[in-house]
């Protein structure tokens, strides 16, 4: 049973991710892909960001107080990130330029480092593969 709610997590928090990424990218575009308008807007759009840190921080607490609680959790709470960060019909559409296919292949790559890395270092610990998808999610943007 615990392989369900885990493959359920995995499921879901691969969708807010993603979600989260496009998001943040369709901003950056039309910030011309320039950091610091990007970091000025992120600063005046600080709402989007306190909700990535708000389910980090719930996340972790939950993990803290029972694993398998939060495998019964965080799904939905990934699930009401999924509903928030939904694309939505934009007046200048993400547009999928070569640069943001590049950017988005490069943080690919970095997920499936995470994933290999977890493997590879044969980590069985719930925890631990719970906190890595936390830490992913709260750095998405």
């Amino acid at each position: 049973m615990e392989i369900v709610f885990l493959t359920a997590n995995v499921i879901f928090f691969l969708i807010s991710f993603s979600f989260a990424i496009i998001d943040f990218l369709h901003y950056f575009q039309l910030n011309s892909y320039h950091y610091g308008m990007q970091i000025k807007w992120m600063f005046m759009n600080y709402s989007k960001l306190v909700i990535h840190i708000i389910i980090f921080l719930f996340g972790l607490l939950l993990l803290r107080f029972d694993s398998n609680f939060a495998l019964i959790v965080l799904p939905v709470i990934f699930l009401i990130s999924i509903l928030i960060n939904k694309p939505k019909k934009a007046k200048k559409p993400l547009v999928y330029t070569n640069r943001i296919k590049r950017i988005i292949i490069s943080i690919s790559i970095l997920v499936l480092i995470v994933v290999l890395a977890a493997i590879c270092l044969k980590i069985n610990s719930l925890e631990y593969v719970i906190l890595g998808m936390l830490i992913l999610y709260l750095l998405a943007p």
